[in-house]
């Protein structure tokens, strides 16, 4: 290797030092991301030292293999020893370029690349630009800088310049902010600390090594679990790695776990988080003090349990472990229940939350539906039985689907249920989350309601702190994250939602539910960006959900009839993301400029009664990019007499998202599961008042029709879903 760089043109010389260059800060940064217990400067020089054996190997492979040739060719032809030399170089000059390639994009797929083989070939480009530019350079300088020479520079720097300008490019997107008259806030801001004093504590097994809070400086020891006859763990040499980073097996898991709570005699409501799928030696659990802290203030203990082992690394490939996340989480609920210290006589064990963020999301809500299971679903002989009084799930940007339980989709049910997704998450892309908000039943007769929320310009990891980007560098170059709420705003928009939500739950604080359902009433402390909250609850009287009869012409609720004109009704499981769609139908309404005036109107059965104070409920969504939609929405009862209020006074459809999630739209079908997204549906809440205080003569209790109007809105699609009343106060 010496003698062939000895013997190397300069030119050859330049090309390879700019694709080692690259390489090398490729793997450095690749480095830094990863967590191998060794602490952060020789964790990235253990990943930089593979990937230069990897490139040594590679290069003596082809050269060995060129030299091979090079003896055939010259037997065959009886040339001069000089080609078996030239050969050889050539070999050894192939191996090295494709060892430096492979390392460049062995570094960008650490890094988050997809491994695509569209992908996998545009990300030559970035080992290519500055081997071309180490070339240049080269020959400048071997051969004089001659005009030609010099403009080869020029044009090599400005391609590198203008690949690291797009890669730091945040363009401008647009916000699809709704109009509309802005309820009052009746309540108080749900972000703001309450009247307690916050103290903190951890619990765990006290023989962590890497951790002191649960280790010798935990406060509050706790027992190990066996989980070896649901978990298996990794296999083989990552087993013993596995056992010298964490320092237990499947059959002694610790319980750790952070608490904050409010300093007080209590009982308090309990809440649980748990973390989802991360690089395992970054420990996620700490991420979500800002929770803790805010929700320990207003009168809740929050705990945020330390599910790290379970978590993704190069020991482990965490798939399959989403059961195991939900059975632990029970587990923690069993510990914090029976935790003495100064926990003692505070939990209030009639109010249990779960909480959960990504996989942590998903597994919440298995944890609900295990709750109420005898034995484990895949293996009988353990035994769960929990039974705990668990009222409230909230989930956020969960996946979906996961996990089954015996095949089937997980059904939350009497619980309360809460969502929340941002348009620019580039982890989970798709809303899965609104799927278990379909899916959430109750059927105990009490009060209880569901929301599921979609923030414009909120990303995956900005929800933990530890998180923070969805992508390391340099792949979330790629991504745009310039243009989104900055992270303490995100993180606002969560502590207002969670927090609401929970006094609305746990404490029957029903004040927050208008918030819940109509963001507007939180337009004082909620970022400025674009909300699509939907809502429902047990008052809700379904007219038409789409999910009966594939006939648009027959209705959900039984003796009602549809009347449409001008337009075209199609149901359909509207898009997610790409190929990703939503479990429950909805109905697409088509028009065109011209023509009938477009209506679409329900005709309710004459033993249909409505008994004041209600609201008209729908959900409603723009089916076309950057389409603005208004209508006019007519209730008219039984006497012929109607009364109408215009959609924009209650706020905007909100259209498909127009921006792509990657710097360069046409990459978003590759970075990204599925491409572009589907329409974003919102409830819209019409207090039926309004509709007796734009005509006086209408009767509400005698309501007979229900019509949507196309009539502001030359042409348009709409999906729309949910048409029904709902108690309103």
């Amino acid at each position: 290797m010496k003698r062939l760089w000895r013997t190397l043109p300069t030119g050859w010389k330049g090309a390879l030092a700019g694709a080692a260059l690259t390489m090398l800060l490729l793997m450095w940064q690749a480095g830094r991301a990863s967590f191998y217990g060794l602490g952060p400067l020789l964790d990235s020089l253990v990943v930089v030292v593979l990937a230069l054996l990897g490139v040594a190997l590679i290069s003596l492979v082809f050269e060995l293999l060129f030299g091979a040739v090079a003896a055939l060719t010259m037997l065959l032809l009886r040339r001069r020893p000089l080609w078996r030399a030239r050969a050889t170089r050539a070999g050894a000059l192939t191996g090295l370029v494709t060892g430096l390639f492979v390392g460049c994009v062995g570094g960008l797929i650490m890094g988050g690349l997809p491994t695509k083989p569209a992908m996998l070939g545009l990300a030559v480009i970035v080992p290519l630009l500055p081997t071309l530019l180490g070339a240049a350079l080269g020959l400048a300088m071997s051969r004089g800088w001659r005009p030609v020479w010099a403009l080869a520079v020029v044009v090599c720097l400005l391609l590198n310049m203008g690949l690291l300008a797009g890669l730091l490019y945040s363009p401008t997107m647009t916000n699809s902010a709704m109009a509309g008259h802005v309820p009052p806030a009746l309540v108080a801001d749900p972000t703001l600390p309450g009247k307690y004093a916050v103290k903190t504590l951890t619990y765990g097994s006290g023989t962590d090594r890497r951790r002191p809070e649960y280790g010798e400086l935990v406060d509050l020891r706790t027992a190990p679990v066996d989980i070896a006859r649901i978990w298996s763990g990794p296999k083989g040499v990552a087993a013993s790695y596995y056992r010298w980073f964490w320092g237990f097996t499947g059959e002694a898991v610790p319980l750790n776990g952070r608490v904050w709570y409010p300093e007080g005699e209590g009982p308090f409501p309990l809440v649980l988080m748990v973390h989802g799928n991360h690089t395992a030696g970054d420990y996620s659990d700490a991420g979500y003090a800002y929770l803790g802290e805010l929700l320990a203030s207003r009168g809740y203990i929050f705990a945020s349990v330390d599910e790290n082992f379970l978590n993704g690394s190069f020991a482990y490939n965490a798939q399959g472990e989403m059961p195991v996340r939900a059975y632990l989480l029970l587990r923690h609920v069993e510990v914090l229940l029976g935790l003495g210290g100064p926990l003692q006589g505070k939990v209030d064990s009639g109010k249990i939350a779960l909480m959960g963020h990504s996989r942590g999301g998903e597994a919440a809500v298995v944890a609900s539906v295990f709750n109420q299971m005898a034995l484990y679903p895949s293996n009988s002989s353990v035994a769960m039985n929990f039974k705990f009084n668990i009222r409230a799930v909230a989930a956020l940007a969960p996946c979906d689907g996961q996990y089954k339980v015996r095949g089937l989709p997980t059904v939350p049910e009497n619980v309360d249920y809460l969502v929340l997704q941002g348009g620019q998450d580039t982890d989970v892309f798709s809303f899965s989350g609104v799927n278990q908000y379909e899916r959430v039943t109750w059927n105990d007769g009490g009060y209880h309601f569901k929301t599921a929320v979609w923030v414009e310009h909120m990303n995956h990891g900005n929800m933990n702190t530890t998180w923070g980007t969805d992508r390391t560098a340099p792949m979330n170059w790629l991504y745009q994250e310039g243009p989104m709420l900055e992270a303490q705003a995100q993180r606002r928009v969560v502590k207002a939602y969670v927090s609401a939500f929970l006094d609305a739950s746990l404490k029957g604080d029903r004040s927050y539910l208008n918030f819940l359902r109509d963001h507007r009433a939180g337009a004082s402390w909620l970022p400025a960006t674009a909300y699509a909250p939907l809502f429902t609850d047990t008052t809700f009287q379904a007219v038409e959900q789409f999910e009966v009869n594939a006939d648009p012409k027959g209705p959900s609720l039984e003796g009602a009839q549809v009347g449409f004109a001008g337009l075209t009704v199609v149901e359909q499981q509207p898009v997610l993301r790409g190929t990703d769609r939503r479990q429950s139908k909805a109905g697409l309404l088509t028009w065109e400029a011209g023509g009938t005036a477009p209506s679409y109107e329900i005709r309710l059965p004459s033993s249909w009664q409505t008994d004041p104070p209600r609201a008209l409920t729908f959900a409603l969504g723009g089916a076309r990019p950057a389409a603005s939609v208004d209508l006019t929405v007519e209730l008219v009862d039984r006497g012929g007499n109607a009364a109408q209020v215009l959609l924009s006074g209650y706020g905007d459809p909100l259209p498909p998202p127009a921006n792509p999630v990657t710097k360069f739209g046409l990459l978003d079908g590759l970075m990204l599961r599925a491409g572009r997204p589907g329409p974003v549906l919102k409830t819209f809440v019409i207090p039926l008042a309004d509709f007796v205080a734009a005509n006086s003569a209408f009767r509400p209790a005698e309501l007979a029709q229900i019509r949507f109007r196309f009539d502001r809105t030359p042409a348009g699609s709409v999906v729309i879903d949910d048409v029904g009343l709902m108690a309103f106060r």
